[in-house]
């Protein structure tokens, strides 16, 4: 564990990392680049941080220390499977570990992990996921459904401000 290293830090450099907003990693957006993000930020802070992991997942937009356990093992599951994955991981914990003024911008290739979609495709998503999630609560019903339409609902509210600002992905 390193003694000079915050939450925010890495929650700041993993942000940078992945050109995912702090707000985003803090949302409970599904989408994929803003989760392994979030799960590479909540394994780093367990591993170079002395916070508990209750801490951790609240700082991280999660509500507990399961959230982080869960996002903690199938970061150490993708190291094993995934070189690239373990790649960028290494990649992420090099620029948190330097100091302020060499880590102002990553020096390596360009990374694009992802695929970008056009502002209206991103929309179009989330209006479906939030159609879905209504969908469900109409067969099934239930808590966990409508948890799932909040989700879906927030995730579009996001997207929707994001695309109205330009800074959509």
């Amino acid at each position: 564990m390193s003694g000079d290293l915050t939450l925010a830090k890495v929650r700041q450099t993993v942000s940078t990392f992945y050109r995912v907003s702090v707000n985003e990693i803090l949302s409970p957006s599904r989408r994929r680049e803003t989760m392994e993000a979030r799960s590479v930020g909540i394994y780093l802070a367990r591993e170079h941080t002395p916070h508990a992991l209750e801490t951790i997942g609240r700082r991280f937009g999660r509500c507990g220390h399961t959230s982080a356990l869960v996002a903690i093992d199938r970061v150490k599951n993708r190291l094993h499977d995934d070189d690239d994955f373990r790649a960028r991981l290494e990649a992420v914990e090099a620029l948190m570990m330097k100091p302020p003024a060499e880590a102002v911008a990553y020096d390596g290739p360009p990374i694009e992990p992802f695929e970008q979609q056009s502002p209206a495709m991103t929309l179009r998503r989330a209006v479906a996921d939030v159609l879905a999630a209504m969908d469900d609560i109409n067969n099934r019903g239930g808590a966990e459904a409508r948890r799932r339409r909040d989700e879906a609902l927030h995730e579009l509210r996001f997207t929707y401000e994001a695309t109205a600002r330009g800074d959509a992905r």
